[in-house]
């Protein structure tokens, strides 16, 4: 992804959107192959549509239980925001963020912070175990308000 489509759409709606887009003009997808094809969790992929659904950029059709979603191309500014994806993707350099390696490392490694049984890499103030147990400590506290 591009550090410009990072900035102005963040990583799930950027991808969304290129989906989308990528479709033919009278194709429609489902949810789940939508995030199947932009490698997003399905809870992710729904939050961006329902957002963009708003919008007017996606159009639904179908039925509630099974709706699909397609890229309104009629919205005043669906054939800029298709021009820019286009300039955007093609726009990649060996030196722009590599955004889907670097997602992926980052989900590996917490993977394994929380496969093993070592607090170190976990978060900062879990490794001290002091201050981990106090957090606990406090916790537990029974609060009450008046109102």
């Amino acid at each position: 992804m591009d550090i410009t489509a990072l900035a102005l759409f963040g990583r799930a709606r950027y991808k969304v959107l290129a989906g989308l887009f990528a479709l033919e003009e009278t194709e429609s997808i489902h949810l789940r192959e939508l995030a199947r094809r932009t490698g997003l969790s399905p809870t992710a992929t729904q939050y961006e549509l329902r957002l963009l659904l708003r919008t007017g950029l996606v159009l639904q059709e179908g039925s509630s239980g099974r709706p699909v979603y397609r890229a309104n191309r009629k919205h005043p500014v669906a054939g800029e925001l298709q021009g820019m994806i286009r300039k955007m993707d093609g726009a990649r350099e060996s030196a722009v963020i590599e955004d889907d390696a670097h997602w992926a490392r980052k989900r590996r490694a917490q993977r394994a912070d929380y496969a093993s049984r070592k607090l170190k890499r976990k978060s900062p103030f879990l490794s001290d175990r002091a201050l981990a147990s106090s957090l606990s400590a406090n916790l537990q506290k029974d609060v009450s308000y008046e109102y």
